[in-house]
């Protein structure tokens, strides 16, 4: 028959597992995938300093939309989550560029033809740019697909993480439309002013 000491320490035995276990299972939760920004000076020189080629084979240059609020999702015809959140993205592109804002899907398909026949295949409007595995994707050195970076007006990274149609995206179009109404409210301030 066990004292009541022991039942005690037993208990509090317990409790010390069970505390280790919540500690590790939060530690090694990847942050990338919580929406927290690892490095968002990093990520803004690589965006700033990077081209993406228009459908026409000209450079479109990242930094030419600050101004604007900015949804940047890297996807691939392959990926299943990344094709269920398309539909999303191209919606939301709607919605954002009536209040001064943009969605950039980047495939990182190999074969741009894939990614262009999916887009005609669902008939989606949002620009697509197709930049491969050796681009924009591996200069950030992207962990998983789908992957969304979102930028305030200022080219502020204000999100970099996981993409999905799950939970995250709830999270994801309430700090667009946050940013969006901060935009909004600022330029017509400013109009004010001048």
């Amino acid at each position: 028959m066990m004292t009541r000491a022991q039942k005690t320490l037993g208990t509090a035995k317990n409790w010390i597992f069970v505390c280790l276990l919540a500690a590790v299972a939060v530690w090694s939760v990847d942050s990338s995938t919580a929406g927290e920004i690892k490095n968002p000076d990093a990520i803004k020189s690589v965006l700033r300093s990077y081209s993406l080629l228009g459908e026409d084979g000209k450079p479109v240059a990242l930094s030419r939309f600050t101004g604007e609020v900015v949804v940047i999702n890297f996807w691939a015809s392959w990926c299943k989550p990344c094709l269920r959140e398309m539909p999303l993205l191209d919606e939301l592109h709607t919605r954002m560029s009536r209040q001064g804002g943009r969605v950039l899907a980047v495939s990182v398909d190999h074969d741009p033809k894939r990614a262009r026949r999916f887009i005609e295949q669902n008939n989606l409007t949002l620009p697509v740019y197709v930049d491969g595995t050796e681009g924009l994707a591996k200069k950030l050195d992207l962990a998983h697909l789908p992957y969304t970076i979102v930028l305030d007006s200022y080219g502020q990274v204000v999100f970099a993480g996981a993409g999905g149609a799950g939970p995250e995206w709830t999270k994801l179009t309430t700090l667009v439309e946050e940013l969006l109404t901060q935009t909004g409210q600022r330029k017509a301030k400013e109009k004010l002013k001048s």
